[in-house]
């Protein structure tokens, strides 16, 4: 009787870790794909664009504090079509408990403003304010790589040691 619940147990706990490592190995993949495409838009050639919205916005957080998050729209022109975008840099999606973080985005692209926008020659309605790659664009793969490996490891370490 306690081998058959230890077997439960375990069969639970190979499951959950699996989970983890899947979410760990899915958060990863987001993360190179972010990356990838932040290295590509070094390349992308540039329009002159227009800040058309520039602000902080701020919500309660899951722990009670206040997270801040720069929010800037823009408009562009390539070959006689307006587009608009909103994405300043690859890796610069989330929010922060830091106002001043989000603030500087916020005074750096200030509304009426001309700015270079880099677009995708291949799909011009994909842009960015600040291409290329920069340490943020690697936190979801640091993130999901952290998750696998702690799935991997654990699970690893639950089979070695289970009689």
């Amino acid at each position: 009787m306690m081998y058959k619940r230890n077997h439960h147990i375990m069969n639970f706990v190979a499951i959950f870790l699996g989970i983890f490592f899947l979410v760990g190995v899915t958060v990863a993949g987001f993360g190179v794909r972010t990356v990838l495409q932040a290295r590509e838009s070094a390349a992308w050639p540039s329009a002159q664009g227009i800040i058309r919205t520039s602000t902080v916005t701020s919500q309660r957080g899951s722990k009670g504090g206040r997270t801040y998050k720069p929010e800037v729209t823009y408009t562009y022109t390539v070959d006689g079509t307006e587009y608009c975008g909103d994405l300043i840099a690859y890796g610069l999606k989330g929010s922060s408990a830091s106002r001043s973080f989000a603030q500087y985005y916020d005074n750096k692209y200030p509304e009426g403003s001309t700015v270079p926008v880099a677009y995708d020659p291949a799909r011009p309605q994909t842009s960015v304010l600040e291409p290329g790659v920069s340490k943020r664009a690697f936190i979801l793969v640091a993130f999901g790589a952290v998750f696998a490996l702690n799935g991997l490891l654990f699970g690893l370490i639950g089979w070695l040691f289970t009689p």
